[in-house]
């Protein structure tokens, strides 16, 4: 009997002195066809706490480093104790084809819907701001002037014709319909692993007003986080190193109410990468 192919095989554990034996017991495996590996390293940590990887794939050094630094905080290091092997998580790839494609314009209906019945209290009556001139209709349409930003006014408009008559159910009824969608496609990925993983954003930071002029840019920068958040899962991100000198986030997504795993996945995570949040230009 086989298992597999797995793509990625991950051995991790504290004492260095074991990465002999491990790498042994990956032949055995391999040898009599217990499980098929693609790839494989072997993590671990040194004696000052920092992740090292001794490969046995086709990855570069640097690529092997990263990968495990990464993986390596996943399966928590050190959880075989100083004399214990452990055969760490399974690192697997699945699609989420769906929740990719039509998450985003699922939620740019159901949130500025939300945002248009919501935000409407604010009329200069009630709540906050008041812009007195006139009558009633002009004192609401100065204060709202006057009180939302050009983001708001634009959620407010995409909202309220998503729930105008005759296109509530064409929109607004077929996003939250979709949305079951999307936590479906989730919950079968959970069947096979504990969390999901991905980059937070497809971009590192832009320069600050870079595309302010440019909503469907800005929109965009969301493609990775909202299907979950459709889905209504938690999720939780960390910062795994930088490109081009700025941050990337690593984002975490459990099934519901797996909070705690999140965190204990992060915290193992932060302690394997030990990222430096303090910039080169502040030290």
């Amino acid at each position: 009997m086989s298992i597999g192919p797995v793509q990625m095989l991950i051995l991790g554990f504290e004492n260095p002195q074991f990465k002999g034996e491990a790498l042994a017991e990956l032949e055995k495996l391999k040898e009599a066809d217990i499980i098929r590996v693609i790839d494989a390293l072997v993590v671990w940590k040194d004696e000052e706490g920092n992740v090292a990887v001794l490969q046995d794939s086709d990855l570069t050094q640097d690529e092997a480093m990263e990968y495990g630094a990464i993986v390596g905080g996943l399966i928590g290091l050190g959880m075989g104790g100083e004399e214990g092997l452990e055969l760490g998580a399974e690192v697997g790839e699945c699609e989420l084809p769906l929740s990719v494609d039509y998450g985003l314009p699922c939620y740019y209906l159901i949130a500025p819907a939300e945002a248009s019945s919501n935000l409407s209290r604010y009329d200069g009556v009630r709540y906050g701001l008041r812009e007195s001139n006139g009558g009633y209709h002009e004192m609401v349409k100065r204060t709202r002037d006057a009180g939302f930003g050009d983001e708001p006014k634009r959620r407010i408009m995409l909202g309220t014709y998503a729930l105008s008559a005759g296109y509530y159910e064409a929109y607004y009824g077929q996003a939250q319909k979709v949305r079951t969608v999307i936590l479906r496609e989730h919950m079968a990925a959970f069947e096979q692993f504990d969390v999901l993983v991905s980059a937070t954003s497809p971009t590192v930071a832009f320069e600050l007003g870079a595309k302010t002029q440019d909503p469907l840019a800005m929109y965009a920068s969301d493609l990775l986080t909202i299907p979950s958040c459709m889905a209504g899962l938690p999720g939780l991100n960390i910062p795994c190193g930088t490109s081009d000198g700025l941050p990337v986030g690593f984002q975490i997504i459990g099934p519901q109410f797996a909070e705690n795993t999140l965190f204990r996945v992060g915290h193992a995570l932060e302690k394997a990468i030990a990222f430096d949040y303090v910039p080169e230009r502040l030290r």
